[in-house]
């Protein structure tokens, strides 16, 4: 497959959180594929990546967009399957670099892959996907000081190269200037909150399971956070709270996320959570279950220690409930049926 390069891992307990694959941990396989691709058209391992004074340089995620389609919702992703991806990196500026990553449970033959040249390919390719875009960042002392270099060796590397920013740039640059990521709801969306007013989660960052190996906050954990602030919303906020078990139910459809700043280990986050019941369904994920709701979250991360816009997202989340638990049905059918009378 012509600059495509392909992975595979075989998805167990570890990667998994209850009832599927768990988004986070799928994220950093991604991730770990994305950097192992450029490390490859380098030709250099990824831990010798370096700029020009030969300081160590990491690829910084700038945004990333998720999407499982209905044919192959997350929760197709059992234990015990096997996760075929594909990887197609293109360079931009010698300093960014964009991702194109087709991923399924089954084989995927070149046939799909070889017409895949854009974010606009993959939404088409029927499959799930990941777009991904980085920059070459090197450490200036603390996590608040990151700033992008180009890394050595890239006049003799055999990254295909962008005459133009790709969109994953573009758009971070607009959603940086406007500090927000414009939502357009479609007819129908209600608010689980009646007046809209974003609810505040604050987070305490855990050095030991949300840094990586260079003591960054990790792009991946970004997401955990992110979910964290969702299941906190959805249990604290709301004037009937929904139960823990119903929380596990919901499932990433499609999720956007653009990065904007790093924070130390000390710092605290503060996440701002809306939230909206969708006005339509799709169908049911798998045998036995049914989606009973879909939902679209909207979450702004600030850095607590100065007010530093860190991260934000749109995530739909499909409500998918098993159609043996008639309580967990039953609470979904409440749940679904009280959205937009949250006083």
């Amino acid at each position: 497959m012509k600059d495509w390069l392909g992975y595979q891992f075989i998805v167990g307990m570890p990667h998994m959180v209850p009832n599927k694959l768990s988004e986070v941990e799928l994220l950093k396989w991604l991730g770990y594929y994305q950097w192992e691709s450029i490390s490859r058209l380098l030709g250099r391992k990824s831990h010798e990546i370096t700029n020009l004074e030969k300081d160590r340089l990491y690829a910084s995620f700038i945004s990333v967009e998720l999407f499982f389609p209905s044919t192959r919702p997350i929760d197709a992703f059992e234990e015990g399957s096997t996760v075929v991806i594909w990887n197609r990196v293109a360079s931009y500026g010698r300093r960014f670099v964009e991702g194109l990553l087709l991923f399924d449970c089954e084989d995927i033959p070149a046939t799909v892959t070889g017409p895949l040249a854009t974010r606009v390919d993959l939404a088409r390719s029927g499959r799930p996907w990941a777009y991904v875009t980085n920059a070459f960042i090197a450490r200036g002392g603390t996590n608040t000081k990151l700033k992008i270099f180009e890394p050595e060796g890239m006049d003799a590397a055999h990254i295909p190269v962008l005459k133009s920013p790709p969109v994953g740039i573009t758009e971070h640059q607009q959603v940086q200037t406007s500090s927000r990521l414009e939502n357009e709801l479609p007819d129908g969306a209600k608010p689980l909150v009646i007046d809209g007013a974003a609810a505040e989660v604050v987070y305490k960052i855990s050095p030991e399971s949300d840094l990586n190996g260079a003591a960054l906050l990790y792009f991946a954990r970004y997401v955990a956070m992110m979910d964290y602030g969702v299941r906190r919303f959805l249990a604290e906020k709301l004037a009937r709270p929904v139960s823990s078990a119903l929380i596990e139910r919901l499932s990433t459809e499609h999720r956007r996320i653009f990065y904007f700043v790093n924070a130390d280990p000390s710092d605290s986050v503060r996440i701002f959570v809306q939230a909206w019941r969708l006005p339509s369904t799709r169908a049911p994920a798998t045998a036995g279950k049914s989606t009973i709701g879909r939902f679209l979250f909207q979450l702004d991360l600030y850095r607590a220690s100065d007010g530093a816009l860190m991260a934000n997202t749109l995530v739909t989340k499909a409500l998918v409930v098993p159609d043996g638990d008639k309580g967990l049905v039953s609470e979904a059918g409440r749940f679904v049926a009280n959205a937009g009378e949250e006083r």
